[in-house]
C-alpha cells in the first residue's frame, strides 16, 4: 500500500475539531496539499468557506509546515 507523504490539517477558528479530526486529507506532494488548503472547501460540508488556518505535516521529516 502506497503511503502519501503530506497530511493536511485545516479548520475554522470558531469550530475546531481538534487533532486528527481536523485532518482534511493526504497528498503525494506539499504543493498538492497547499492547493487543497487554498480551495477552502471542507469535504464534509456543503459550503466552501476559506479555512482560517492549515498545517501540513511532512511524514518523512516530521516537519510541520504552516500557512
Amino acid at each position: 500500500m502506497h503511503q502519501r507523504r503530506f497530511l493536511l490539517f485545516a479548520g475554522y477558528d470558531y469550530y475546531p475539531c481538534g487533532g486528527v479530526d481536523d485532518m482534511i486529507g493526504s497528498f503525494e506532494t506539499e504543493e498538492g496539499a497547499r492547493v487543497r488548503a487554498g480551495k477552502g472547501c471542507d469535504p464534509d460540508s456543503e459550503y466552501c468557506i476559506s479555512f482560517d488556518w492549515y498545517h501540513i505535516l511532512d511524514t518523512a521529516t516530521g516537519e510541520v509546515l504552516r500557512k
